[in-house]
């Protein structure tokens, strides 16, 4: 799993690792970077957001999914994370979605669920 440089905020993670986590001093998008992972990540990715989003006042989480590759594990992580984020008051936006990842997300009904921060731009630059 790869994640964004580290900054003020730092959750260990397994084996003692420190897991470094993107923070914004002010209210407004946060943004949380996801890359490669696997199910035993989601949970982790989950507490992330909780770590984030916790006291700041983020309303939306801009979650970057550039290096996510469009399958059964993204799906299931997105819409655990979804799921957190509505739970703690706020919304998941999509940032940096590749077409075969917007594709799947219509297939399994979470399109509107996970819509993307810029909905008529994919990664590319073009529109779906």
């Amino acid at each position: 799993m790869s994640f964004a440089p580290a900054s003020r905020l730092c959750l260990q993670a397994r084996k003692g690792a420190p897991l470094p986590l993107r923070s914004h001093p002010e209210p407004g998008p946060g943004v949380l970077v996801v890359g490669p992972i696997t199910r035993a990540d989601v949970p982790l990715l989950c507490e992330r957001l909780r770590l984030l989003v916790h006291g700041s006042g983020v309303e939306v989480v801009a979650c970057d999914v550039r290096a996510l590759a469009a399958d059964v594990v993204a799906i299931e992580a997105l819409a655990r994370l979804a799921l957190t984020a509505r739970r703690l008051g706020c919304r998941v936006r999509l940032r940096r979605l590749s077409r075969e990842l917007k594709g799947l997300l219509d297939l399994c009904g979470l399109a509107d669920a996970l819509p993307s921060l810029h909905p008529a731009r994919t990664v590319d630059g073009s529109t779906p």
